[in-house]
């Protein structure tokens, strides 16, 4: 019997049940602020669109994950863009 790389596993387990995870609002942010690094040479705006566009619309954000996130200082532009968007306070109070 040959063993299965659970990776696999996954992918043939998400085939037969025909369900496709979505992630969620905070899981995509920390998602895309580990997958591009400020470093990356990405022309500039391209890495915020991207990344919004992985972001449900109705998505639900936390203030602390978003502050924190600022803090963190990676995807500003995102960041901020979230901040004015669902908690302008917030930015005024930075």
């Amino acid at each position: 019997m040959q063993v299965q790389h659970p990776y696999l596993q996954g992918s043939d387990y998400l085939k037969r049940t025909k369900v496709t995870p979505s992630l969620g609002a905070g899981d995509a942010l920390l998602f895309c602020n580990a997958f591009f690094h400020k470093s990356e040479n990405v022309h500039q705006g391209k890495r915020t669109a991207y990344i919004l566009r992985l972001v449900p619309k109705d998505a639900k954000f936390s203030r602390t994950r978003l502050l924190g996130l600022k803090m963190l200082g990676q995807n500003l532009a995102v960041v901020n863009e979230l901040l004015e968007q669902h908690y302008p306070d917030a930015l005024e109070t930075l």
